[in-house]
């Protein structure tokens, strides 16, 4: 009998947590941009910004597997900063500047999280800022990267 009044109060406690307002607001914010095999990109549209031809935005990672540090296909992600041989984490955010008209994206904040939804803790964070320490790279055809260029270029 104590475990059905738990559940009625857990959700009870759930609902006043959570509007429905607040979860359309929070599923709202976060756009899918593109997709791999390995992992989902969303774009959190609240933090776009439009500079002319340049595009900030917060970008979410969300890996199919937990990722280990220094390994492949997830070099991207992996590599730098190195991280200890035995440090796995599951989503990572960037803060990216993305040149609409020269094809390019420069990251300038990694998060890397325990967890998909960024609970759990953060295994490490960086950051390239200034914009001028971030070197642009050319952004690659037929990839994620391309697909989330596109969202955010085609944003206004």
């Amino acid at each position: 009998m104590a475990v059905p009044m738990l559940r009625y109060w857990l959700i009870v406690l759930c609902a006043l947590v959570f509007t429905p307002e607040q979860a359309r607001s929070q599923q709202s914010r976060w756009v899918e941009a593109g997709r791999s095999d390995y992992f989902t990109a969303y774009v959190d549209t609240q933090t776009l910004r439009r500079d002319e031809a340049k595009v900030t935005a917060w970008v979410r990672y969300v890996f199919f597997a937990p990722i280990k540090a220094n390994t492949q296909p997830y070099k991207p992600f992996a590599r730098l900063p190195f991280l200890p041989l035995d440090t796995t984490y599951s989503s990572a955010m960037t803060l990216e500047v993305y040149n609409c008209a020269d094809l390019t994206t420069a990251t300038l904040e990694m998060i890397r999280y325990v967890n998909a939804d960024t609970s759990g803790g953060v295994v490490e964070s960086f950051s390239f800022l200034p914009e001028s320490r971030a070197t642009p790279r050319a952004v690659k055809p037929n990839s994620t990267g391309e697909s989330v260029l596109g969202y955010v270029c085609s944003k206004r």
